[in-house]
């Protein structure tokens, strides 16, 4: 009996040993490799943007109602997608995409537009720097 005991122990302690070298293992690669999802490892960029709504016809392009009725739909390298208000977008530094930093650098939408003889033309540009 005394000998199946040692023996157990023996073996209870190397199951032990492989598990914690296991969980030090682990440990040591997980927080060398770790990324949160404020972080992403991967090149991350807008890829498409487009007006998804917008006032039917344009009284006043210079008004702030009208920049809030404006919605452009912005799709990351990721596969992300989102909708994004554009009430505010002439502030100074314009308004803040919805991935609001990539790699260190802010981002922010600003937009251009030209109003000639009743027609309006709008451009946008999603920009980190």
């Amino acid at each position: 009996m005394r000998k199946h005991s040692k023996f157990i122990t023996i073996l209870l302690s190397a199951v032990l040993a492989v598990c914690l070298v296991q969980t030090v293992f682990v440990q040591a690669f997980a927080t060398e490799n770790s990324a949160t999802p404020d972080e992403p490892t991967e090149d991350l960029y807008p890829v498409s943007m487009e007006v998804v709504k917008a006032p039917e016809s344009v009284t006043d392009i210079d008004n702030s109602t009208f920049w809030s009725n404006v919605v452009l739909h912005i799709v990351y390298s990721n596969g992300e997608e989102y909708d994004v208000n554009c009430d505010g977008v002439f502030n100074e530094g314009g308004i803040v995409p919805p991935i609001a930093e990539i790699k260190g650098y802010a981002g922010r939408i600003t937009a251009d537009y030209y109003s000639l003889t009743g027609d309006a033309t709008a451009s946008f540009k999603v920009d980190y720097c």
